[in-house]
């Protein structure tokens, strides 16, 4: 299924934080049905840009899928129904949990998928977060240092799901990370955000 997000545009946001300026008169593009890195320290902004971002495409019609940093899922609920209860609104039933299942299957949690959130470590349940996002057909990505809680082995598994799906389906995606290896392997094109005022 091809998706084929659209372009992304932030023009002249400006935004203080106690006290502190951290965008002024800032403007960049992200090219449609692309991944683009944004390489940032902690304090830079960059959460701030995302749900500046998010915020924008919700109130444009487009949908977005966004991966935290930390998982938030519903606790009193299975996995399985973590990840298919967003594609409800979307498709049948019956193929909502079809999709959720294979998804999960991608991720390496095929044999937990009647567990709940609780039952399982917080890499696990960052891995259920990413399946959600990537099995919701949004236009946009929006991924929040996601794969950080992810060990070595099982980050690269991931990652190179994610970006066969995201490429596959030609969403548009942006990460903000700290980890410029990340950026290299998942992103087209990385960005370089300052420790505090960013200016285009």
């Amino acid at each position: 299924m091809e998706l084929v997000g659209k372009k992304i545009a932030v023009s002249h946001l400006t935004v203080k934080f106690g006290g502190t300026v951290l965008f002024d008169d800032f403007s960049v593009e992200f090219e449609a049905g692309t991944t683009t890195g944004i390489l940032a320290p902690s304090g830079s902004g960059k959460t701030t840009l995302l749900n500046e971002i998010a915020e924008r495409e919700i109130a444009a019609g487009r949908k977005v899928s966004f991966i935290f940093q930390e998982p938030r899922l519903i606790d009193g609920i299975s996995i399985l129904e973590n990840v298919a209860l967003p594609l409800k609104n979307e498709m049948k039933s019956g193929d909502a949990y079809d999709k959720a299942g294979k998804i999960l299957d991608k991720m390496g949690l095929g044999n937990k998928k009647n567990e709940r959130p609780t039952k399982m470590s917080g890499g696990e349940k960052q891995r259920v977060s990413i399946a959600r996002a990537l099995a919701f057909p949004s236009e946009t990505i929006l991924m929040d240092e996601a794969f950080q809680s992810l060990d070595k082995e099982t980050k690269k598994r991931v990652m190179d799901f994610a970006k066969e799906t995201i490429e596959r389906e030609r969403r548009t995606a942006i990460l903000v990370t700290h980890d410029e290896a990340e950026a290299q392997e998942l992103c087209g094109k990385i960005l370089t955000l300052g420790n505090h005022v960013t200016k285009a």
